[in-house]
């Protein structure tokens, strides 16, 4: 699909205007859904939610096991949602999970000094939340944002899928990704005494960004965790996706 990188501008509601940006503050014009997933282009992902509509990105965020208040208008599509770090992993692993969501849980048992099993968890059936189609494309344009967009510091010489986030205050920025085996989320603030975050900056005056040391750590990590998995990929799902019905730039 093919959408406009241009600016834009809506009512917000109070007899204002909210004019949102990219974040690089430049505009391409026409521009696949890959390239603008690739490179965060936030003008896409609001028109885009525009079209579906924000009640419906809400609703169906609940399908991805979100329990947080998730306003559903269109600065959604840039994450104004306040989401736990848990949430979003546990949401990113419906995608890896070839659209099952799997109920998380902490505690796998609890034994006494002697090994006895006091308490055991067994894990819950996962519940069909996207189809295995769906999720495949979805990671699928994923592994370009590690590949060749703003999460590039998070290759890890295996197949990555993740995404990248900062807030336009520069006060938290994300990075979320997943391998066949595994999902991480990596979530980098600076707090005040109070309880506020302040605006993150390098040591070199550079502003800190999702694709900078959020997804660094990821990959740094990652790479320690999966050094004995091989070279694996997500499998085809069972039903082929006729690629034919998409356009040629999704290559």
């Amino acid at each position: 699909t093919i959408i406009n990188d241009a600016e834009v501008e809506y009512p917000d509601g109070s007899g204002g205007v909210w004019r949102p940006r990219n974040y690089d503050r430049t505009y391409r014009g026409p521009v696949t859904m890959r390239e603008a997933l690739t490179y965060s282009i936030n003008m896409v992902s609001i028109r885009i939610m525009d079209q579906i509509g924000a009640p419906y990105t809400a609703e169906f965020a609940r399908k991805l096991g979100f329990s947080s208040k998730i306003e559903p208008n269109l600065a959604l599509a840039l994450g104004a949602a306040s989401i736990t770090p848990f949430e979003l992993t546990n949401a990113y692993a419906v995608f890896a999970n070839k659209g099952l969501l799997q109920p998380a849980y902490f505690i796998t048992k609890v034994t006494d000094n002697d090994g006895t099993v006091l308490q055991e968890t067994a894990p819950a059936e996962p519940v069909p939340s996207v189809s295995p189609e769906a999720s495949y494309i979805i990671t699928n344009l994923m592994q370009s944002v590690v590949m060749s967009g703003t999460g590039h510091r998070a290759g890890i010489d295996r197949p990555v899928a993740g995404k990248t986030g900062t807030t336009s205050d520069y006060v938290d920025a994300w990075f979320v990704g997943y391998t066949p085996r595994y999902v991480c989320a990596v979530w980098v603030g600076y707090p005040n005494s109070d309880g506020t975050r302040r605006e993150m900056t390098s040591v070199h005056g550079i502003t800190v960004a999702g694709g900078t040391f959020p997804a660094q750590i990821w990959g740094d990590f990652m790479r320690t965790v999966t050094a004995k998995d091989g070279n694996v990929d997500w499998p085809l799902p069972k039903d082929p996706v006729d690629w034919s019905a998409f356009s040629s730039d999704f290559t």
